[in-house]
């Protein structure tokens, strides 16, 4: 697999544009939730026709190559590269490798199911390195040229699943996925909190207002204040919950999760979603508790509860 920093060359192309074909994205150029487009307003219409959202990968050659002939470094599936993720070192600005060992390894690219944000040349993911994803794939690449010097990788988990208290922390503006929370708590019997915000938003509907409101949060990076935030001190696994905004957590979640020290916890997601699947938001998770252990979630849409479906992913993580 290439480095973090060889694919990210092969995907700009000599460009320095957010993507190697320019600076937005229209149907044609790429396999994506082209939804709401890139730094276009919230409207909550489709940029250039949701018909274009095809919900699967395509042959290789549908979209345009670059100008090095690679196709599909944007869109279509993502790519596992060697690097675990880690910040940056700026020390070292040529050929860089990332750290050594990780939870995380580095996902670039973006899928069939990412919205254009999430698919740039510069856009790093962060998926468990144990937990595999239906939109991720990988690039095999050969050296260019003759090359001296070793990478090392080194998986290093900061904890393993425990078999004490689960907690089960959500947030939900629309009911959608309280009413999954909910019915995981019925079947589990694990204790329930909801996350609530000290500032509502203007609206719990799908609207306009809203739409606004959540999405200039999450291009700020907002960590808006909740009314309480859960011990979770006597807690081993959390099973986190939360609606799929624009293929990433919604500002509350991101609130929680910088709130406390996840070190040890396992993470178990499970989220409702209007057609996106899990999108960026296991990489949002693992970036904020990167010392963490992430376990395989459970995605319905909206409130498309399948109370068997529930049960199996419970006990898949084993949480009786």
């Amino acid at each position: 697999m290439p480095t973090e920093a060889e694919w990210e060359y092969a995907a700009r192309a000599n460009t320095d544009t957010p993507f190697n074909f320019g600076d937005y994205v229209h149907n044609s150029d790429a396999n994506c939730y082209n939804a709401y487009g890139y730094n276009n307003d919230a409207s909550g219409n489709w940029v250039n026709g949701s018909d274009a959202y095809l919900r699967k990968t395509v042959a290789v050659n549908q979209y345009p190559a670059n100008d090095y002939g690679l196709y599909n470094m944007h869109g279509n599936a993502a790519e596992w590269v060697w690097d675990w993720y880690s910040e940056y070192d700026s020390k070292t600005a040529t050929n860089p490798t990332g750290s050594e060992s990780g939870n995380a390894k580095v996902v670039r690219g973006g899928g069939w199911n990412d919205h254009p944000k999430h698919i740039r040349s510069a856009y790093r993911g962060a998926q468990p390195a144990d937990v595999g994803l239906y939109s991720i794939g990988i690039r095999p690449v050969r050296n260019a040229g003759t090359a001296t010097g070793k990478v090392k990788s080194v998986y290093s988990a900061k904890a393993k699943q425990k078999t004490g208290k689960t907690l089960i922390v959500y947030f939900s503006q629309t009911g959608n996925t309280e009413g999954l929370a909910n019915l995981i708590h019925e079947i589990s019997g694990a204790d329930i909190i909801r996350l609530e915000r000290k500032i509502p938003y203007s609206s719990s509907s799908n609207a306009s207002v809203l739409y606004g409101e959540a999405l200039d949060e999450l291009r700020a990076e907002a960590v808006p204040e909740l009314k309480a935030y859960p011990n979770i001190d006597q807690y081993d696994t959390i099973l986190l919950g939360y609606c799929n905004w624009w293929s990433s957590i919604p500002a509350s979640v991101r609130s929680f999760l910088m709130y406390d020290d996840f070190s040890g916890k396992t993470i178990v997601p499970f989220c409702s979603m209007g057609g996106g699947r899990f999108g960026q938001t296991i990489s949002a998770i693992a970036k904020l508790a990167p010392d963490s252990v992430i376990k395989e979630g459970l995605e319905v849409t909206y409130s498309s509860y399948d109370r068997d479906e529930i049960d199996n992913w419970l006990k898949a993580n084993n949480i009786d």
